[in-house]
């Protein structure tokens, strides 16, 4: 890996119950680190029995990346273990 090589990081969740929403900060060493994109992944979002599906926000801060999402709608979390979003650095 070199300095100008990009790279993925998942952030997974494991074996929740009724997991309706969540909000996370990730931190990272911005010396060294560039946050490009952060995209949802499909835990929630293709899952939910919400016709509305999710809102999904980030923002990109100095030292980390604030992830949030929530089902739209009054309905019933997902259940298990699956990817909640990407980041790329």
């Amino acid at each position: 890996m070199s300095i100008d090589d990009t790279f993925t990081i998942t952030i997974f969740v494991q074996d929740v119950t009724d997991l309706f929403s969540y909000e996370t900060k990730l931190g990272f060493n911005n010396t060294i680190l560039e946050p490009l994109t952060v995209a949802e992944g499909p835990f929630i979002k293709d899952q939910t029995p919400s016709p509305q599906g999710t809102f999904f926000l980030t923002s990109l801060e100095e030292n980390f990346v604030h992830v949030a999402c929530l089902t739209l709608g009054d309905y019933a979390g997902v259940s298990g273990s699956g990817p909640l979003y990407d980041v790329t650095f």
